[in-house]
This record gives C-alpha cells, sequence and structure tokens, in this order.
C-alpha cells in the first residue's frame, strides 16, 4: 500500500485481516445485493486454518464470523518407524517424533520463534503438504484431502483453541465477468460516534465445485488504482467526502476482473467446505471459548 494511502488508513485496520490490502470505499451495493445459498456454511481456511461462518443475514446480505483456530494441548501420537521431522539440523537427526517433540516443546518453553509452529507439525504425524498455490489457480481437491489428514489428527491427538473472532457485514457483488464479496468489520466506532470502519475487504471468488471457493484479495497497490487512490488522498486531506470514488474502483475493478494483477496473489485463501461429520468438533471448540470469555 503506498505510503500516502496507508498513513490515512493505518488507524482503522484491525483484526484477523489487519495486515491485508484494503479499499477505502465499499464496493457494490448492499442493499441492491442477492445472497447466494452456496456460499452458506461452514468453511475452513487451508492456508490460515481460520474457521468461516457464513451465515445469511437477510436476503441481501451475511453475517461471517472469522475465528483464529490452532490445536493446543496436543499429545504425540504413537511411534510407528523411523521419520525424519524436519526438525533435526544437519548432523543432529532425530530418531522419533518423541525427541523431536521435546526439541519443539523446549523452543516453545524457551520462547523460540517458530517454537508452537514446529511443535504441531511435529504431533500431527504424518504432517500432510499443503496444498500449493499456483499462477492460474489452486488444486480443491488436494486442499480436501489434506482438510481431511489435518482434522483427522487434530481430532485424535489435540484440542482446538478458539483465540480471537471478528464479524463482518457482508454482500455479494458482479463486476465484469467475475462475484466480489465485501467484507465491513462491525463492532467499530470513531470518535464522530459513526459506525463506519473505513477500510473494506474485498474478495475475488472463484467456485471450485461445491466444496471449495478460492478467495483473493483485492489489492489497493493494484496499478489500475492509482489514480482513484490519489484522488482519495485529495479529497481526504481537504476534508471532502469520499462515497462517490466507490465508481471510480468498481469501475478499475470491471475492467480488470480477471486480472492476476487485481489480487495480492502472495495471500490465497482457499476454503474447504467443513463436512457435516465435522461440525460438532468446531462447534464445540466455539462453545467452549464462548463460555470462557463469559
Amino acid at each position: 500500500m503506498g505510503l500516502a494511502i496507508a498513513a490515512v488508513m493505518l488507524p482503522i485496520l484491525i483484526g484477523v485481516l489487519a495486515c491485508i490490502p484494503a479499499l477505502p470505499v465499499p464496493i457494490g451495493d448492499p442493499n441492491k445485493s442477492r445472497i447466494d445459498p452456496a456460499l452458506t456454511g461452514v468453511w475452513f481456511d487451508v492456508y490460515r486454518e481460520h474457521l468461516w461462518v457464513i451465515q445469511p443475514y437477510d436476503g441481501r446480505t451475511y453475517l461471517v464470523t472469522v475465528y483464529d483456530f490452532y490445536p493446543d494441548d496436543c499429545v504425540a501420537p504413537p511411534f510407528a518407524g523411523p521419520v525424519d521431522p524436519g526438525l533435526a539440523k544437519d548432523g543432529d537427526r532425530s530418531d522419533s517424533p518423541d525427541d523431536a517433540m521435546d526439541t519443539a516443546a523446549t523452543a516453545v518453553k524457551d520462547g523460540a520463534a517458530g517454537g508452537s509452529d514446529e511443535l504441531i507439525e511435529v504431533i500431527i504425524d504424518p504432517n500432510p503438504d499443503r496444498p500449493e498455490w499456483y499462477e492460474g489457480g489452486l488444486d480443491g481437491e488436494a486442499a480436501l484431502n489434506w482438510y481431511k489428514d489435518f482434522v483427522v489428527a487434530v481430532r485424535q491427538d489435540c484440542d482446538a483453541t478458539i483465540d480471537s473472532s471478528e464479524v463482518y457485514k457482508s454482500w455479494l457483488t458482479r463486476l465484469g465477468k467475475r462475484s466480489f464479496m465485501t467484507m465491513e468489520l462491525t463492532g467499530v466506532f470513531t470518535k464522530q460516534a459513526t459506525f463506519s470502519p473505513g477500510a473494506w475487504f474485498v474478495l475475488r471468488l472463484t467456485g471450485m465445485g461445491d466444496e471449495a471457493i478460492h478467495a483473493e484479495l483485492v489489492d489497493v497497490d493494484f496499478e489500475g488504482f492509482k489514480a482513484a487512490n490519489e484522488l482519495f488522498v485529495a479529497l481526504i486531506k481537504a476534508n471532502k467526502p469520499i462515497e462517490k470514488l466507490r465508481e471510480d474502483y468498481e469501475a478499475v475493478i470491471s475492467e480488470h476482473s480477471d486480472a492476476p494483477e487485481l489480487t495480492h496473489s502472495d495471500d490465497p485463501r482457499l476454503l474447504i467446505r467443513i463436512p457435516r461429520h465435522d461440525l460438532e468438533y468446531f462447534a464445540e471448540s466455539i462453545e467452549l471459548k464462548l463460555l470462557i470469555e463469559d
């Protein structure tokens, strides 16, 4: 994000998606939108290990709750044979997951960077490779297989921790050849007692069958937004309204709806619909979080 626009928007970017490029205006009109029932459900982001609960609010908009989920209090699985857990340094290979787990646990205790991630990777054995992102898309079938391996291991050996959550008012807009979802963070307010978050996350959605969605975040640094971004900064400095800028950003998105450069390619999201037989596990994790907070 350019320095000028970042300086204006920095105070308002908070939450699970805080580090993601956001737009200074919402895209589309929620009052004219229509929900797509196919999006309704509970989804798991295989790249962030986030839980997405997408529920219709009315016939036009959704409430999208994003939970930060991670395995916790894991127990090492039984040792089934020689493996290289990937933690041992050259000349110091571990002979079993137990040795590697001790190494990772020590790293966690000592506060070493990556200790928690390493501990989880050792515990979930075998640790399935995440599906690779490649130019042109993601492999939905590989992602679903990764999810199945991950959840089987976590359910067997770990508790689940829900660390934080944000709720977004969301709606769909068709621009150019593609569908986009605008996400407006709720529960924020300004010193003027308004409830606008001041920044909106916009996702380009690509369905991958009935069980997977490739969600790419529109990048405010896209070259096509240069004129709109400069105008936004000028209007803010002049203390003038920016609402009409929505048309400028929408025109750019419509023209470049299929362009790979429109989205932040280094930060893909691949959502897998959580099968019905796994819902109880995740629901109990959320229920426990709510009880602790109360």
